[in-house]
């Protein structure tokens, strides 16, 4: 049996913990870049989801004249420094606030639901109310 020295066997041990350093790292950046992969073919897909659900159900005239009306009477108040805005809708929309600068129609059709998103840049809205004449937005102006 060879025998041997300590320096060799330092030496052996170190270029093994170097190699198995080496593949440790390598492996963890495949890792992440199968992560990053997965990530994006998943977001892809979503958002082709996305836009073939809404060239399925595309927004009805009702719906955008609606939002075209709540987004002016958001807007005007804006303007003029008032905090509550009212509005009457039909009674099958729903308006939802999701963000503070960001409001939703919503409306059922035949094929799910129809929905419109509305960002406002100078308005915050504090709240969306039901009421029984339609709706109560709260909002202040930035």
């Amino acid at each position: 049996m060879a025998e041997f020295s300590l320096d060799w066997t330092i030496t052996l041990v170190l270029i093994l913990i170097l190699t198995l350093f080496a593949a440790m790292i390598i492996m963890y950046r495949l890792r992440a870049q199968a992560e990053t992969r997965r990530r994006l073919e998943l977001h892809e897909s979503l958002s082709q989801m996305l836009k073939r659900r809404a060239e399925l159900a595309p927004s009805s005239k009702k719906l955008v004249a609606a939002l075209e009306r709540v987004a002016s009477s958001i807007e005007k108040a804006a303007i003029s420094n008032r905090r509550v805005v009212q509005i009457r809708l039909d009674p099958d929309i729903e308006l939802k606030a999701v963000a503070s600068d960001v409001l939703i129609l919503r409306m059922p059709t035949a094929d799910g639901w129809a929905t419109l998103h509305k960002s406002f840049e100078r308005v915050r809205i504090k709240s969306v109310n039901k009421t029984a004449r339609g709706y109560q937005i709260r909002i202040s102006s930035t």
